[in-house]
């Protein structure tokens, strides 16, 4: 029994050997297992603290491109406010230039055009314009002289403001309208106005003051209209009437500019039945030719019209021309009349022409009828 016992006692003590054996070896791996995952760990949060420190670099590279794209903005800003600034002043420039040169248009109708009156229609404006034209024109230059001859006082009389000149004279009258602002300026005259003068009137006064300036810009339009047409008008009459020109030395530098084609040309008389003779001379022909053959035609020495009724293919020589006329004054000559201004129309070769004249018998207008 004993030696049984004592037996497995051995044994027993030998078998708690072993198990504090596995014990410890169990603990090793788990404390080498919780290592390598601290080691992990700690990777991983080297591995956030790495990114986290390029995240914050990369934010701090956006922080500062976002301040470089405020900065850009605000100097953007900067410059279009500087630039509406300039260009504010340029308008202001501008205004104050426009309300100067007005002021100056004014000033210069109010003296009545510097007081020089454009001289009247010459006979020989009067033919060259009728001669290209007709009536219509004639009545358009005509028109353009009157409105370029009116000053402001002719305005103001014109509108019923006589009043005005009563109460506070010619001189004040004129010096208003070369104002910028007129209104301002009569009722400021008015004011300073005899009190005499001005009773029982001042209805009448403010009347005649609404009205003149309601109509001015209108009628310093239609002057300044009138002055150029003039101008432009006179010019190309001037330079017509010049062309071609025989029989004064001054002239000859001028009848230069005749057409070719007319060196040689001769004036061509026309006589019917003993009454006096008609004549087309080498300047009307010129002038004819060039506002009316497809070949001459010269738009640049037209006055009001850039466009002309151009002669058929019937009429291409000068001779044809001719021809027309007689042909043309032949049918009417019971209506011939060298005394006065005068025109006829008639048929050659299926077409209708108008032939006009001169007092004198000077023809200068040869164009077809439409």
């Amino acid at each position: 029994m004993t030696n049984r016992f004592t037996r497995a006692r051995s044994i027993c003590g030998s078998c708690s050997g072993k198990s504090g054996t596995l014990s410890a070896e169990g603990d090793a791996a788990a404390a080498r297992s919780a290592a390598s995952a601290a080691e992990s760990d700690a990777a991983a949060a080297r591995g956030a603290a790495d990114q986290a420190e390029a995240d914050a670099t990369k934010a701090n590279d956006a922080a500062d491109s976002a301040q470089k794209h405020a900065d850009a903005v605000a100097e953007a800003a900067q410059h279009a406010r500087d630039s509406a600034v300039q260009a504010q002043q340029a308008a202001d420039r501008a205004e104050e230039a426009a309300r100067k040169a007005e002021e100056a248009n004014r000033k210069e109708q109010a003296d009545g055009l510097n007081g020089e009156t454009p001289p009247g229609m010459s006979d020989d404006e009067k033919f060259y314009l009728w001669s290209e034209g007709g009536d219509d024109l004639v009545n358009e230059f005509q028109d353009s002289l009157k409105a370029a001859s009116e000053g402001i006082l002719d305005f103001i009389k014109q509108n019923g403001a006589d009043v005005l000149l009563e109460i506070i004279g010619v001189k004040d009258a004129q010096r208003c309208f070369g104002e910028g602002d007129i209104v301002s300026c009569l009722w400021t005259v008015v004011n300073a106005a005899s009190l005499i003068a001005l009773i029982a009137k001042i209805p009448a006064v403010a009347s005649a003051i609404a009205k003149i300036t309601g109509g001015v810009a209108k009628f310093l339009e239609a002057t300044a209209v009138g002055q150029k047409f003039l101008e432009l008008a006179r010019s190309k009459i001037g330079q017509g009437l010049a062309r071609c020109a025989e029989g004064f030395a001054a002239l000859r530098a001028a009848a230069a500019n005749c057409l070719t084609v007319l060196k040689d040309y001769a004036t061509k008389y026309f006589n019917f039945d003993g009454t006096a003779a008609f004549k087309l001379q080498k300047n009307d022909m010129d002038h004819i030719l060039r506002g009316h053959h497809p070949d001459y035609f010269d738009p640049a020495s037209r006055v009001g019209k850039q466009k002309s009724d151009l002669f058929p293919p019937e009429i291409h020589s000068i001779e044809d021309v001719q021809e027309a006329v007689h042909v043309i004054l032949e049918q009417n000559k019971g209506k011939l009349d060298v005394t006065k201004w005068g025109d006829v129309t008639g048929i050659y070769k299926g077409r209708v022409y108008k032939v006009g004249w001169q007092t004198g018998g000077r023809i200068g207008q040869f164009t077809p009828v439409t």
